[in-house]
């Protein structure tokens, strides 16, 4: 009687210990987390109504991609990378809008305060758009973008900052992720000095794709063998401690 006891208590005990190990806790505020993390809330909710968040370890890390987003705290963030990092959810894509008469809609830039420019979706070039503030400060952080005047931009803010939406890249043709970024008669071609993006040409004369996609691909894999086996080690773990406490 004592064995069996025995034995449902540390089961008991390593079922929590798995639970915790691979399951979030949900909250609705910072203050349900633990000292060392924060609640982060799904993109567009940030805490309204019935949404609950997930508490998050609070990492220190280095953001080098600029794709500007508005956060929940209404501030704008260079990247989701910058908000996230700073503890704060973000709100939507893209610069926060002005607040104007229209609630923040327009068909051009005539619609909106002096300070704003009509923001239309990403990809395209009209249409209905958002009212959107034009950022004064941009890192230097070279992500390729064309803008709706057809010209290159090195990152999305630096368009904004122009008052210019995001075009596709085919549209420049300069710069692409793939070859759909391309002319029709060209491919996205990646250099060898470049991790992560390529040049529109119509010569085949890089041959670091595979490379690059092939590191990419094993990092992650990496990451999944590893929780696998974390996994698979605290399985056989209990099924251990249970069969020796059983005979």
């Amino acid at each position: 009687m004592f064995k069996l006891f025995h034995f449902l208590f540390v089961l008991f005990f390593l079922f929590s210990l798995l639970n915790s190990s691979f399951c979030q806790s949900t909250c609705d505020d910072d203050s349900d987390c633990d000292d060392d993390e924060w609640c982060l809330f799904e993109i567009g909710t940030c805490g309204e109504g019935n949404s609950q968040g997930n508490c998050e370890p609070i990492a220190d890390v280095f953001c080098i991609i600029a794709d500007p987003v508005c956060g929940c705290d209404g501030q704008n963030y260079q990247s989701s990378c910058e908000a996230l990092s700073n503890q704060v959810s973000i709100l939507s894509d893209g610069p926060c809008g002005s607040d104007d008469d229209n609630g923040g809609s327009c068909d051009d830039d005539s619609d909106c305060d002096s300070d704003s420019f009509c923001r239309y979706e990403d990809g395209e070039c009209g249409g209905s758009g958002i009212c959107t503030e034009r950022p004064d400060v941009c890192y230097e952080i070279f992500t390729p973008t064309c803008g709706c005047d057809r010209k290159d931009y090195g990152n999305p803010c630096e368009a904004f900052g122009d008052g210019v939406s995001i075009a596709p890249l085919k549209d420049c043709g300069v710069y692409c992720y793939e070859d759909d970024d391309c002319p029709d008669d060209e491919n996205c071609q990646f250099p060898c000095n470049v991790d992560s993006f390529g040049v529109c040409d119509s010569q085949d004369v890089y041959d670091c794709r595979d490379d690059d996609s092939n590191g990419s691909n094993a990092g992650s894999s990496s990451n999944s063998d590893s929780n696998t086996l974390k996994f698979n080690f605290i399985v056989g773990f209990i099924v251990m401690i249970s069969l020796y406490l059983l005979f």
